[in-house]
């Protein structure tokens, strides 16, 4: 047993090409403006790039130049820290993103990546770094990028 069943339209419900214009344009103007304040909140202030030094050789040696983070002279299979001591220059609070690249990267370890840091704030970021027991003797570099957001 069948039944025809038709449904028919009261022609409410219809958007006209106006209302249909009106709404995509606020669609994408909410869009917009939402994007535009997300990475206006969390675009980066600043970035500070770090250098980083290892010399793999069999003795261990100091360099306590401060123009970079140097870990000096380590043999293979040893370790050896450093602090960074970072600022926040700025009145208002920012959020430190820690980004380390480059091929001694790999081995530098710290405890935090993500922090937060009030107005005017100093702190000690302690980096390790674990060098392999089958690493070349060769000098090692890398980058370590502090990345500076607003929190506004």
């Amino acid at each position: 047993m069948s039944r025809n069943m038709s449904v028919k339209s009261t022609g409410k419900g219809k958007i006209s090409a106006k209302n249909a214009a009106v709404i995509s344009a606020s669609v994408v103007a909410i869009f917009v403006l939402g994007t535009i304040l997300a990475f206006s909140m969390l675009h980066p202030v600043e970035t500070v790039t770090v250098n980083m030094h290892l010399k793999v050789s069999n003795y261990t040696g100091f360099n306590l130049d401060t123009d970079a983070l140097y870990f000096g002279t380590i043999s293979p299979g040893g370790s050896g820290t450093r602090d960074l001591v970072i600022q926040n220059d700025a009145a208002s609070a920012r959020t430190v993103s820690v980004v380390m690249s480059g091929p001694l990267a790999e081995w530098v370890y710290t405890n935090e990546i993500n922090f937060l840091l009030s107005g005017y704030e100093n702190r000690s970021l302690g980096f390790q770094v674990n060098v392999p027991e089958d690493a070349e003797p060769e000098e090692y570099t890398g980058k370590i990028s502090l990345i500076f957001t607003s929190n506004v």
